[in-house]
């Protein structure tokens, strides 16, 4: 005798396999928005809701914390979104945390862009509050980045212009 496939069941056992492979596969986060994630707020909260080895996707950002960097301790991509170009992250500072374990981080296709004027420093500024000059990334502990396409203009601070390691 033959049996018959019931649909229900089939339909059952396909879902099981879709929720399956979800939960298996590394996630990329996407903003509400198209484009990705486009203020530095909500890229905090990405970064502290992503499991290790998630893909954030990035659009423009204007960082407004000075003197408070976008701390990353687990293993994360952060791509720009757009098709073409790159995603411009303007006065971002991050500081990638290794202390506890090894860290992988990579940073592909974004800007970091930083507004200031290296012709207005003079020697007497660097005696005040330097807050605001900041790398755009510092290394704690053991920490392996990739900066795919990645372009840095105009940081500078007391511990170097763009990367610095601890």
């Amino acid at each position: 005798p033959m049996k018959s496939c019931s649909f229900k069941k089939t339909l059952n056992r396909l879902g099981a396999l879709v929720l399956a492979l979800c939960l298996a596969l590394p996630v990329t986060a996407f903003a509400a928005a198209p484009g990705g994630i486009s203020t530095e707020s909500a890229l905090r909260v990405a970064i502290e809701n992503a499991n290790d080895g998630d893909t954030i996707l990035v659009d423009d950002i204007t960082f407004e914390s000075q003197g408070v960097p976008v701390s990353i301790g687990k293993n994360l991509t952060l791509r720009s979104a757009k098709e073409h170009g790159t995603a411009i992250f303007s006065r971002a500072a991050f500081v990638l945390d290794g202390s506890e374990k090894d860290l992988d981080v990579s940073f592909d296709n974004i800007t970091f862009y930083a507004e200031a004027d290296a012709l207005s420093i003079r020697d007497n500024i660097w005696s005040e509050d330097c807050e605001s000059f900041m790398p755009a990334m510092r290394f704690q502990g053991n920490v392996d980045v990739s900066l795919n396409d990645c372009v840095f203009r105009n940081y500078m601070s007391l511990e170097g212009a763009n990367l610095y390691a601890d």
